[in-house]
């Protein structure tokens, strides 16, 4: 760990072991609607929030723990551009295919 005074705070240093996170609450409105709200930070006049209808918070839910399962811990940025990369060529062959074959995929 280096102690400068120009200590490098991205998500890639592996010093990095706790990123920054506002605090966050989740209750119930009179709408029963569940809210999840953010702590505003310092330049921010209110605290940001969505609200969920309950007929929308198992698919939320189940999102959510998808997440959690997929990815137990943070990426490396550097990847992430990568496999973007890969998925935004293989679209393209794709889309490639498909007009040379007048729309039908090729083989």
């Amino acid at each position: 760990m280096s102690d400068t005074e120009n200590f490098d705070w991205c998500p890639t240093n592996g010093d990095v072991i706790v990123p920054e996170q506002r605090r966050i609450a989740v209750y119930v409105n009179n709408w029963g609607q569940a809210v999840i709200k953010e702590e505003r930070s310092w330049d921010q006049e209110e605290d940001a929030f969505i609200c969920i209808s309950k007929e929308f918070l198992p698919d939320v839910i189940a999102r959510l723990r998808a997440i959690v399962d997929a990815n137990p811990q943070r990426e490396d940025p550097e990847e992430l551009k990568r496999q973007e990369a890969e998925e935004d060529a293989k679209k393209q062959q794709r889309a490639n295919g498909r007009a040379l074959s007048g729309g039908a995929e090729l083989a």
